[in-house]
């Protein structure tokens, strides 16, 4: 494989790996928004969940490393 076909390779793959990045960035986003059930301009649970079934989506929220 010459140097060039390696680089056609490789950009080929981060091009890949940016567009798989930005799906799953939306994906999360709207994760949070199902879970969260944002009605306002905070975040008030409209699904009524208990404290209890939360604890699950705040540790999901936790491993996604979600910054919002």
């Amino acid at each position: 494989m010459t140097d060039e076909q390696l680089i056609a390779q490789q950009a080929r793959r981060i091009a890949e790996l940016e567009e798989e990045l930005s799906l799953r960035n939306e994906a999360e986003k709207k994760i949070h928004m199902e879970i969260y059930g944002c009605g306002g301009p905070q975040n008030d649970n409209v699904l009524g969940y208990t404290r209890d079934q939360m604890v699950p989506f705040a540790r999901i929220h936790g491993y996604l490393g979600c910054a919002f």
